[in-house]
């Protein structure tokens, strides 16, 4: 009875009731196809079923109805939790999947090493006995996978029905809607399918001769237009004149009566209003008793019935309401344009999906999650947040990176050591540039105005990249390798192009000696004393003098790289008649600075990068001319734009280049940069829902002061998977774990009143959990067999040791991972000492004692004991250590290489990100930007349930939190239900997004939700939802022409949402003024079956009683 079992229980009977209508029309050939040579344990006819994935007793082929049985007996007797966790025998072959297959249960793996239950069956839908056998057998299977939660694909394929097993029999008054495979189609007494006669649905061939003297029907008519007389709710009267001569007299009288009731259409000035009168027909049934879904019945009556005569009906309600209609159609002009939209939870749904199951499949996911979300404990209020959920805005393309053009940033980053080395309004290079700009100026402008106004008009038509103009209007900030003449090189190529930019320059590089490091701070020390004191143009010259004086072309910084550098120095100085400046102590300091006290993103780049008014490049593309030049053209295209939509007197705020700046970097920005953290934003994020039960046992607590009694606008819960900590002469990975520990001891230090989003501000709840990949080690042989614990059991250690215990955490976790840090720092320099020791545990002792040695110098550690470095190999704990955190590992599914760790907020996974990503070493502001990517432009609330609190807005979670804080008060651990929750919404936004086929989703009241609200109760038709325990999961707007095509078919698929799944639905009435009558067919929906008590084998059961018929 829950919601989700429902949903299944429909998806399966639609499935089925499908494949009975094609059976009829004979539209197996496909699976004939598929089928040919495929299972040779079967005779031809014989209904079987393929299973994989069972098992290992259960055989994968069975054939003929006894055998079923037997099998499905078999399935409903295993117990849960029966089925294996590994791939059964990979030589077996289960038959291709097929577009025609009727899906009954489609489940994809999650992460981890879960099996998959597959399973194909075919019958004869002509033998009763046989189509039971087989449905008992998957709609029990379907019924254990659900039960397990378990991952599975099950489908049904099927034959004609046989001639001996069903006789001949013509459908009267009844036709068909396919609803499979996203189309629409409209099953007729057409006969056979290999019939190529022309006397289908629709069309005829009797002559006046075969019809009899007493009536005659066109020979001529070859379509419903000609004679839409000649159909009746779908049946072609002349086939059965041809098939039951007997009929014809009583057909022809039929005929002629409906043939009048077609021909006597209403005058023109009555045709053109008669949708207003059919709204009104429909909205007057819903005024009723039945409510909104007996004016839904109404309104599908007149439209599938409507050439029998409704026109005459509908023109006499006009009559009777003449200036109510006359209101009506006025009104629903403006929403003409909005008819033949269909809305589901907010998802435009494309016009060729607009039939019930593929509106079943989008859902499919929201029901999974919600039955997800109810098993752990969560209150039925949390499907609105559910169906609420929507993806975030995109995340901007612009770093917050320092800009000499905005002077007041200087003040910011006192620790910034970059220099300005070309500026288009002073250097030389653009000279004559600015004398031509002089010359020309406009009356009325501020200074340099005009030189916008040029921009504005000719740039795209009579300028190209770069524009001839001597302002700043490009920020372009480098960041290159000393010790790379092809970086190098790059500066000189920007400076010859005088491009309308200011550069400055971060020098760096990626070479490990000493000299290259040396050169490194004293470059870094020398080029803002020769900018300031001979001009920028020596700067770069100290640069490129120094690449072509090396000993060799591609290695500039070999032997000897700095003092050439400090040559090079004082003969600038030197030619220019000046006394050097001493650059000892400030070339000692820049060599001090490290990455972590840098608040510039550019400080933290890999080498090469370049940012253009924010917008980063970095790798091989930066060095790429062409791509460069690209995106700095890109950026001056998108300012004459810019330009071009405002006024021209209304620029005067541009006057100056701080202005320009500001202009470009207004909006949100992004407060880091980090490769791997923004590729996988870049991409489709990936989410791993981790509960609180995965989360118990795992060494983490709360980085916040306040972590209970005030929910938050936002909750931040981290979790770091580091890689398994492995010893090589070359590697050292205890430095890059405690790297990982640095910077979030760093980033939880951020006050609880700082949050990330750039437009709200609110408290934010962080938490952090930490687990260490790697093989369990187990004793082997003897109990006394002492087994090293290796370096990620002491790690464990060290992490179980040091996290506070539950409930004390807040101020004294930065401390404990800064301490932990140290320690593991202090432990890496030494554990190439430990290598050449005879002591098998000596490495073991040396961390274990390094974390002693942190835990007494901190005091903070909670449980101190817990290291025992006198017993550095495996203890029953270290086995539960490693068991508790390899869970986590694996629910993760990712392979970790060494040096690297996963990085998780609120579920989603960044990564996996490298301790030192191409000379970008991970700091605090890296784990900031993961956390803004997730809260500030991670999945989102719409509609009812974007709930607010009085000091919130719209941050992340805040709906979430409304609808959980009076269920889930368990001490500490409210929070982590929160971002569990939201991980799994936004799984179901993900998974329903991609269902859309690029459908366009509303995360604000879209057009046609204000159209119904303020529509006239004439034009509205509403099926609320019915009390229910599990509540609404579906909020639809529909609006369609009642005389429309829409209005045939969307009303039948409309109940069906409404009455099976509980769905809300709005209907926008859109009249068109007509000149012709709008419908000239008859039209059928066929249905699924209504819901049966029991499981779904019992529904196999029920179909043995079935009588299946074919078209005849």
């Amino acid at each position: 009875t829950s919601l989700s079992a429902r949903f299944l229980s429909l998806h399966v009977r639609y499935a089925l009731g499908t494949a009975r209508v094609e059976a009829a029309r004979g539209l197996e050939k496909e699976h004939r196809r598929v089928l040919r040579g495929e299972i040779s344990d079967c005779q031809a006819g014989m209904p079987w079923a393929a299973v994989f994935g069972l098992p290992a007793m259960m055989t994968p082929t069975v054939c003929g109805v006894t055998a079923l049985q037997n099998f499905a007996n078999q399935v409903s007797q295993m117990s849960l939790g029966m089925l294996p966790s590994f791939e059964q025998n990979s030589q077996y072959r289960l038959p291709r999947r097929a577009q025609a297959d009727h899906v009954l249960y489609d489940v994809k793996p999650g992460n981890g090493s879960q099996s998959v239950v597959e399973a194909v069956g075919y019958v004869d839908l002509g033998g009763a006995e046989a189509t039971a056998a087989l449905l008992q057998v998957l709609f029990t299977l379907v019924d254990y996978l659900t039960s397990n939660n378990h991952a599975g694909w099950i489908v049904l394929r099927h034959g004609n029905p046989s001639k001996a097993a069903t006789s001949p029999a013509t459908l009267a008054g009844y036709g068909v809607e396919l609803l499979s495979r996203g189309s629409d189609e409209i099953a007729k007494s057409s006969g056979d399918d290999n019939d190529t006669s022309d006397h289908g649905a629709g069309k005829g061939t009797t002559s006046d001769a075969q019809a009899g003297a007493s009536c005659s029907w066109s020979a001529n008519a070859t379509d419903v237009a000609a004679d839409p007389a000649g159909q009746f709710h779908g049946i072609d009267l002349k086939v059965l004149t041809q098939r039951h001569p007997d009929t014809i007299p009583a057909l022809c009288q039929l005929h002629g009566d409906l043939r009048t009731a077609v021909e006597a259409q209403p005058p023109p000035w009555e045709l053109k209003r008669l949708g207003a009168s059919a709204a009104l027909h429909a909205s007057q049934a819903a005024s009723g008793v039945g409510g909104g879904r007996e004016g839904l019945n109404a309104m599908e009556q007149v439209a599938q019935d409507f050439p029998s005569g409704w026109a005459q009906a509908l023109a006499t309600t006009g009559r009777e309401h003449r200036d109510v209609v006359r209101k009506v159609m006025d009104q629903a002009e403006s929403f003409e344009p909005l008819a033949g939209e269909l809305q589901v939870n907010g998802w435009e749904v494309p016009a060729g999906r607009q039939s019930a199951l593929p509106l079943l499949h989008m859902v499919m996911p929201l029901l999974q999650s919600y039955d997800v979300l109810r098993r752990a404990g969560y209150p039925a209020r949390i499907l609105e947040v559910l169906r609420d959920v929507c993806p975030g805005e995109a995340a901007p393309s612009r770093i917050a990176v320092w800009d000499p053009r905005m002077a007041e940033s200087l003040s910011n980053l006192p620790g910034v050591s970059h220099t300005v080395v070309f500026d288009v309004t002073k250097d030389p290079e653009s000279a004559k540039m600015r004398e031509e700009d002089e010359q020309e100026s406009y009356q009325f402008m501020p200074p340099q105005s005009g030189t916008l106004i040029r921009l504005a008009q000719y740039y795209g038509r009579f300028w190209h990249f770069p524009p001839p103009i001597p302002r700043q209007l490009l920020g372009v900030g480098l960041a290159l390798d000393l010790c790379s003449p092809a970086q190098v090189a790059l500066l000189e190529h920007v400076s010859r192009r005088a491009l309308p930019a200011v550069v400055w320059l971060r020098i760096d590089t990626n070479e490990k000696n000493e000299e290259a490091l040396a050169a490194v701070a004293l470059a870094t020390a020398a080029l803002p004393k020769l900018a300031e004191g001979l001009g920028r143009p020596q700067s770069r010259r100290l640069l490129t003098d120094f690449v072509a004086s090396g000993p060799s072309t591609d290695k500039p910084c070999g032997e000897g790289a700095k003092s050439r550098l400090q040559h090079i120095w004082s003969r600038l100085w030197t030619e220019a008649g000046k006394e050097p400046p001493d650059l000892v102590g400030q070339a000692h300091e820049a060599g001090q600075l490290g990455s972590d006290e840098k608040e510039d993103p550019l400080q933290g780049l890999p080498l090469p990068s370049a940012v253009v008014n924010g917008r980063v490049l970095s790798g091989d593309a930066v060095m790429d001319e062409s791509l460069f030049d690209n995106i700095c053209a890109a950026e001056v295209a998108e300012f004459a734009h810019k330009i071009r939509e405002r006024d021209h007197h209304d620029i005067n705020f541009l006057s100056s280049d701080s202005d320009i700046a500001r202009w470009q970097y207004d909006g949100s920005t992004l407060h880091s940069w980090h490769p791997a953290i923004v590729s996988e934003h870049v991409g489709q994020p990936h989410y791993t829902a981790m509960s609180v039960l995965d989360l118990q046992g795992i060494p983490g607590g709360s980085g916040s002061s306040a972590n209970s009694g005030v929910a938050p606008g936002s909750v931040a819960v981290h979790v770091l998977i580091l890689a398994e900590p492995a010893l090589h002469q070359d590697h050292v990975p205890l430095k890059e774990a405690a790297d990982f520990l640095a910077a979030y001891a760093i980033h939880l230090q951020t006050p609880d009143e700082k949050t990330v989003n750039d437009e709200h501000s609110g408290p934010v709840s962080r938490w952090l959990f930490m687990s260490v990949s790697g093989k369990c080690p187990l004793k082997k042989g003897h109990r006394e067999e002492r087994v090293p614990l290796m370096l990620a059991g002491s790690l464990r250690r060290c992490l179980a040791a040091a996290f506070p215990k539950k409930g004390s955490g807040g101020p004294l976790l930065p401390k404990v991972l800064k301490s932990l840090a140290g320690a593991l720092r202090n432990a890496s320099r030494h554990l190439n000492a430990g290598l050449r020791t005879d002591d098998p545990f000596h490495v073991e002792r040396l961390v274990l004692d390094a974390c002693a040695e942190a835990a007494s110098s901190s005091g903070d550690w909670s449980a101190q004991e817990e290291l025992r470095p006198d017993q550095p190999f495996v203890q029953p704990v270290d086995e539960e250590f490693c068991k508790v955190q390899q869970a986590l590992v694996n629910k993760a599914g990712v392979d970790i290489p060494a040096g690297a760790a996963l990085l998780y907020v609120n579920g989603r996974r960044f990564g996996p990100v490298l301790a030192d990503h191409g000379g970008v070493r991970i700091n605090a502001g890296h784990v900031q930007l993961a956390e803004q990517l997730e809260l500030t432009y991670g999945h989102r609330l719409r509609g009812s349930s974007a709930m607010r609190f009085p000091v919130t807005t719209s941050l992340p979670g805040s709906g979430l939190v409304k609808a959980l804080q009076d269920t889930i008060s368990s001490e500490g651990e409210f929070h982590l239900h929160v971002a569990h929750a939201l991980a799994i919404c936004a799984q179901a936004s993900q998974a329903i997004r991609a269902l859309q086929d690029n459908g366009e989703l509303h995360t604000e009241a879209s057009a046609l939700e204000n159209a119904f609200s303020s529509a006239p109760a004439e034009l509205q038709i509403h099926l609320p939802a019915r009390e229910d325990e599990d509540g609404c999961p579906l909020q639809v707007f529909a609006a369609f022409d009642p005389l429309g095509q829409e209005a045939q078919r969307l009303p039948a698929v409309l109940k069906l949402l409404h009455d099976e799944l509980n769905a809300e639905v709005r209907i926008l009435l859109c009249p068109r003024p007509l000149v012709a009558p709008p419908l000239l067919k008859y039209y059928r929906s066929a249905m699924a079956e209504s819901s049966l008590l029991g499981s779904l084998g019992e529904l196999g059961h029920w179909q043995a009683g079935r009588t299946l018929v074919r078209f005849a």
